[in-house]
């Protein structure tokens, strides 16, 4: 992630709009090729202009046919029952620090006054309901009418403020319903996306690491292709998940199991990846490689269900029985998915969390400053075009994201030793607001913890829950999100907690 000097904003806006300018140039000049004077077309110029062709093709034939199917309406789960639904909203009301801030956010910036009882009760609906659009016609839908009444008679009470009755002029923001904001990138785009995918294969091929590859018949459904399925002969036990692996042959440690975030794949996390590796020469290293947030075109996310089922194939196939878990960003969400699966979760022994986005989910920073802040800043127009915007990215994002599927309770950790990353400056979550909630102070910067002044010893913080479970929260001073990863100071000391964290593991399984 590049910072927020001015030189900086020159460099990315001038570098989103050459890319951006490619197509629309390459349109003109196809569509102009008829009218141009017949000596222009030689043999040199018609070579040249296979590519703006090409170009033009992409953007018309590839494009243009999956932003419309990929508008198709979200899946949701199943409506989960009522005691579920009222401890969710319990926990959810508990922890909203503010809540004038906490709803005009989820209505894009609308004045209170302009959120009345039927925009309140939409969101309710959407968010806890999993309702696909207005209200439900099914036989429990006035029971469900009554209890939605219940929660918007304590949002009330809680705010201090009646909401009048009636529809006011806000928008209420359900990311699994509004349209799927992407926009295109041209083929150079993806050829830059090969260049960079294969130096990565290079430089963690020499690391130790082998790439099990889907089946040669699913070589055609990414794209760019992934040249290293035809240069290996492992095979993902799972076809729709493939991974890095190094071999586990430690019996003084536990294997890991690493989780990436989105982006441009793994490339950012090499040098990580490459300084663990020599920590932990013996030691098993799994890292998955999810194609729908590393900027590919690709299938469409795995729903929940399916992409367990696949990571447990692939644990049983390299016999995990207990692992370290790490994960970054969106990959907490799978690692959040992993503890709320009862056999998935016995086999973890220590999770580590860097900049995670699934603590505190249900408040708006997350879903708002991924997908529909206007971006000023360097880092956030870096974010906006190149991670946002992708089309699987946002497909993910808008029809495979449900927040009650991937939100971490605190309670969640309990029994487990945690260690939780943070940047003080994340352009996406409120670190501020999760370092607070973990470490059990009120905003954090506004105190301690029962009057004490809570104590961050070279930006740690450490703590021991009453099931024998350890959470450590680690406070990066400057750190946007993922930066952690640029620099060599933070991430030796991140892989320490990794290391440390799969020494501690074999220890005790000794």
């Amino acid at each position: 992630m590049i910072g927020t000097s001015f030189l900086e904003l020159i460099g990315i806006r001038i570098s989103i709009t050459l890319l951006r300018g490619i197509t629309p140039l390459s349109i003109i000049y196809t569509f102009s090729l008829p009218f141009l004077p017949p000596g222009f077309l030689t043999p040199t110029t018609k070579l040249l202009s296979l590519y703006p062709i090409a170009e033009a093709a992409f953007y018309f034939l590839i494009y243009l046919p999956r932003k419309y199917t990929l508008q198709a309406a979200a899946e949701h789960p199943p409506l989960p029952p009522s005691s579920e639904r009222r401890t969710l909203f319990l926990k959810i009301v508990s922890t909203i620090p503010d809540y004038r801030t906490y709803l005009q956010r989820w209505f894009l910036g609308a004045q209170i006054d302009d959120i009345k009882r039927d925009n309140l009760k939409e969101f309710l609906r959407w968010s806890l309901f999993n309702a696909s659009g207005s209200w439900s016609e099914e036989p429990d839908g006035e029971e469900q009418e009554g209890e939605i009444e219940e929660y918007l008679s304590i949002v009330e009470e809680q705010m201090g403020h009646k909401f009048e009755e009636g529809r006011g002029n806000a928008e209420c923001y359900r990311l699994t319903i509004d349209q799927v904001r992407m926009k295109h990138r041209p083929l150079t785009w993806y050829i830059i996306l090969t260049a960079i995918d294969t130096l990565t294969s290079i430089r963690l091929a020499f690391s130790g690491y082998t790439y099990y590859s889907r089946p040669l018949s699913a070589f055609f459904t990414t794209f760019p292709f992934r040249f290293s399925t035809l240069l290996t002969t492992n095979k993902t036990p799972s076809p729709t998940l493939p991974y890095w692996y190094r071999p586990h042959t430690s019996k003084t440690t536990l294997p890991i199991l690493y989780i990436h975030g989105i982006g441009i794949g793994l490339h950012p996390y090499v040098p990580t990846l490459q300084t663990l590796a020599s920590a932990l020469p013996t030691t098993g290293i799994l890292v998955l490689e999810i194609d729908p947030i590393s900027g590919r075109i690709c299938p469409p996310m795995q729903k929940k269900a399916e992409m367990l089922a696949s990571i447990s194939r692939i644990l049983s196939h390299h016999n995990y029985k207990k692992f370290v878990l790490a994960s970054n960003s969106y990959g907490t969400v799978v690692s959040t998915h992993i503890l709320h699966d009862s056999e998935l979760s016995s086999k973890v022994d220590s999770l580590i969390l860097i900049d995670p986005v699934t603590l505190l989910l249900h408040l708006p920073d997350v879903a708002y400053n991924f997908l529909r802040r206007q971006p000023r800043r360097a880092n956030e127009h870096m974010l906006h075009y190149f991670a946002s915007t992708d089309q699987m990215v946002a497909h993910t994002l808008c029809r495979r994201f449900f927040w009650a599927e991937n939100i971490l309770w605190k309670d969640d950790l309990k029994g487990k030793d945690v260690t939780v990353w943070l940047g003080e400056r994340d352009l996406i979550v409120d670190t501020a607001g999760v370092r607070g909630y973990l470490t059990g102070s009120d905003g954090f910067d506004r105190g301690g913890v029962d009057g004490r002044v809570l104590e961050f010893v070279n930006g740690e913080w450490e703590t021991k829950d009453e099931a024998g479970g350890r959470l450590k929260v680690v406070w990066g001073d400057g750190l946007d999100h993922a930066q952690v990863f640029d620099e060599k100071k933070w991430y030796t000391r991140l892989v320490g907690d990794i290391a440390g964290a799969a020494v501690a593991g074999g220890r005790g399984q000794a």
